[in-house]
């Protein structure tokens, strides 16, 4: 909803800061002064002793001289209770006495429809509980007591209890005035096809309040009873209030909870969370009675950067653990991950704390293993890698995992981890070198065996461990590979103090001679890179491919693959600064797109909310402002005026306008994902755009693709592969199809996926001669 000026400002001026912080922390005497409104504390964002927290409670804002946090009331409310923008602004309002402004009609309609079914799920919480009391409970007090649940416990979870009875509930809240349909819209009643009497959804079971994270009851969880019962726990169906798959058991306390401790534990159920709670782990929430879900894994990282997933000791709780390890992957980024702690085989937290207490799970937890060892341990877990080609399946998924990394600096550092891992189980002896196991993992895996050949026959080339020798996917694919060939004492030029960019070479440069263009020896000088060609020193041109490249024959030995082949940009282009991130550039055109046209409409960003989230974006800064999108989208699109409200959410979770840093390459003159344009024209806009970056992604791709498949037998094709989609890059930004967006762009589009469609590469392979 939009907030009318100078509300915020009132609203700062009427609450205390300090009477909201200190709710949270203990202020030091020493160094508080009251009467000028100076408070100190230890911060209740890191885990501190000393009191470098201060509130200035005049100013109305807090600053940590430790880690930096900063912000007002509101910025407090979000970062310590996870509270939403507006949230944050209705809890303030309400202890300042000031009314929120009212929302458009249908908005408050709404809102009042879920206030009727709150206090609906409320009466109902009020039934169950009277019913654990009563004479039909005595075998579900007995299970309680069993599980060492008594009274107290029950009442603080707000246990009850439903009769295995048709209509038990329905007949209840009748004589409370309250309407069956009402009850069939929160999920307790079922009406049946027939037209017959709505009965009580859940009969015979413990009941357990779902509530969310403002405390309000939403839906319900049932444990069966009896043993014949067709599912063991049963939740409440989809309504308007309940969404299974986006929200937590025990969310609101653990929120509050994980705050303090600086963290927060993921278990399995609803009894799993009640035990860990009751022994002092407070910051324990569990899904609802399925796998955790991508909006779950969202509410995990709003209250802690590294949720601990405590999860059972058996194959089905390993078998979890890696599934949520796959979903995390694509989402994972700097201080954002998991760690997985594996409790004892057949051991879940309520058995390990009767055997051990609080300090055997406390163990457990510290011992938590990282989100890099879960994805290592399902790679190679039941494989027998006695064999060159298993081993080459195992790289092939450990090249997958990385490919679905989003951060380019987490995912180097992943490559390492694997490598280290890696060379231990295949080398045990073999010391890793500098950059990682056999030169870094996501460098090239079969450097492994050049280091072996090394070995047996010194070349006098570098380390593999030094990651000149290779510089990684990307730098090889734009700059081009020159990694000279692997006769004796070839010459190497890394031009160290260029980001290890290999200059072209003279003519007259490297590459050994032969008059056998395919098998030219290592010993020779001449050739090098010439107009018109590739050719070793007496040896025969190298045979020239399209764009008048030529490709390896003629120069360079046996083991001098990607010689000849792309020299790159000449070096005072390179050191342009359009040549120096032109790749990087265009990526950020269409991404500031895309956000562009999701920040100004709403409407069109909610239709396709699923490709926005699952687009891979390159720059941080950018994933930042489409999480924060993404986040005001459901409050946006409830307000009088969607843009504004988006605009102002956004602005307020990322400290700064956003709009500035995406005017680059003409974005804001793309009227078509502009403010005022057409919903229509910005909905199409939108998604063309969405189109376009995935098929550009999708090349990118292919060619990482293609340069890991290099193999002395698949040079050729490979070569040719890559020279084609390099040239229909370059095709494609010549006919501006790398521009930003406009209306009646649908013919680049379809041209760009029929042709990504068509796979053009694998036809007509270039023949080795």
């Amino acid at each position: 909803m939009s907030l009318p000026p100078g509300f915020l400002e009132e609203l700062r001026t009427r609450v205390s800061l300090a009477a909201i912080v200190g709710r949270k922390v203990t202020w030091e005497r020493g160094k508080t002064n009251a009467g000028k409104g100076d408070y100190w504390a230890p911060c209740p964002f890191h885990q501190e002793k000393t009191a470098s927290f201060h509130v200035k409670d005049r100013e109305g804002y807090y600053y940590c001289f430790g880690c930096q946090a900063k912000g007002d009331a509101i910025t407090f409310l979000r970062e310590a209770e996870g509270m939403g923008f507006m949230e944050a602004v209705e809890v303030l309002a309400g202890q300042a006495g000031m009314t929120m402004p009212a929302r458009d009609p249908a908005a408050a309609a709404r809102a009042e429809a879920r206030k009727g079914l709150t206090e609906v799920l409320e009466a109902c919480v009020a039934h169950y509980r009277l019913m654990l009391r009563g004479g039909q409970a005595e075998g579900a007090r007995d299970y309680l007591r069993g599980r060492g649940l008594g009274g107290g416990a029950a009442q603080r979870f707000e246990l009850g209890y439903a009769p295995d009875a048709r209509r038990g509930l329905a007949e209840a809240m009748a004589t409370r005035g309250v309407p069956e349909d009402d009850l069939v819209r929160a999920g307790m009643l079922i009406r049946p096809d027939d037209g017959g009497k709505p009965y009580d959804r859940f009969r015979g079971r413990i009941m357990f309040p779902i509530r969310d994270a403002q405390g309000r009851c939403i839906s319900f969880g049932g444990r069966a009873l009896s043993p014949e019962a067709r599912a063991k726990y049963l939740n409440g169906p989809e309504t308007e209030l309940f969404d299974k798959g986006r929200s937590l058991y025990h969310h609101g306390p653990a929120r509050e909870a994980a705050g303090k401790a600086g963290r927060l534990i993921v278990a399995e159920g609803y009894m799993d969370v009640i035990a860990l709670a009751r022994a002092g782990f407070a910051e324990s929430v569990a899904p609802l009675g399925t796998a955790v879900t991508e909006a779950q894994l969202d509410l995990l990282w709003r209250m802690a950067d590294e949720p601990i997933v405590a999860l059972d000791g058996d194959a089905a709780g390993l078998r979890a653990a890696r599934r949520l390890a796959d979903l995390a992957l694509p989402k994972i980024g700097p201080g954002r991950s998991l760690r997985f702690a594996l409790l004892p085989e057949g051991r879940d937290p309520d058995d390990l704390l009767r055997e051990g207490g609080p300090e055997a799970m406390e163990a457990v937890l510290c011992e938590a293993l990282p989100l890099v060892e879960m994805l290592w341990r399902s790679a190679i877990e039941g494989k027998a890698l006695d064999s060159p080609e298993r081993r080459a399946g195992l790289d092939a998924d450990l090249r997958e995992m990385l490919r679905r990394i989003p951060d380019a600096g987490l995912r180097r550092h992943y490559g390492e981890a694997f490598a280290e891992r890696r060379a231990a189980l295949f080398h045990p002896g073999r010391a890793a070198g500098p950059g990682g196991a056999a030169g870094g993992f996501e460098q090239d895996l079969a450097a492994e065996l050049e280091r072996d050949m090394a070995q047996a026959a010194p070349t006098g080339r570098p380390h593999d461990g030094d990651e000149r020798a290779y510089g990684g996917y990307d730098a090889g694919y734009d700059a081009g590979y020159d990694r000279g060939d692997h006769g004796p004492a070839p010459d190497w030029d890394y031009a160290p103090d260029r980001d290890y960019a290999p200059e072209p070479p003279a003519p007259g440069g490297y590459g050994g001679g032969s008059n056998d263009g395919n098998n030219g020896g290592g010993n020779g000088r001449g050739g090098g890179f010439r107009p018109g060609g590739f050719a070793g020193k007496g040896g025969k041109p190298g045979r020239r491919g399209p764009g008048g490249r030529a490709f390896g024959q003629g120069g360079g030995g046996r083991w001098n693959l990607m010689a000849g082949f792309a020299e790159g940009p000449a070096a005072e282009t390179r050191a342009s600064p359009l040549g120096a991130g032109a790749a990087q550039s265009e990526a950020r055109v269409r991404e500031c797109a895309i956000l562009w046209g999701a920040l100004h409409h709403p409407a069109a960003a909610e239709r396709h909310e699923a490709a926005l989230q699952e687009i891979g974006l390159a720059h941080r800064d950018l994933d930042a402002l489409r999480s924060a999108v993404l986040d005001a989208l459901p409050e946006a699109l409830e307000a009088e005026d969607p843009a504004e409200t988006m605009l102002a959410a956004v602005i307020a979770a990322l400290g700064h306008d956003p709009r500035p840093g995406l005017i680059c390459g003409g974005v804001a003159l793309t009227r078509a994902l502009g403010p005022g344009a057409a919903p229509e024209a910005a909905e199409a806009a939108l998604a063309e755009t969405l189109d376009r970056h995935a098929g550009f992604l999708a090349l990118a791709g292919e060619g990482r693709a293609a340069l890991e498949d290099i193999s002395a037998d698949t040079a050729g094709e490979i070569a040719h592969r890559l020279a084609y989609i390099s040239r229909q890059r370059e095709e494609a930004a010549r006919q501006g199809r790398d521009a930003a967006p406009d209306e009646g762009d649908a013919e680049r589009s379809a041209w760009l996926s029929d042709f990504h469609a068509s796979e053009p590469w694998k036809k007509s392979p270039r023949r080795r001669n």
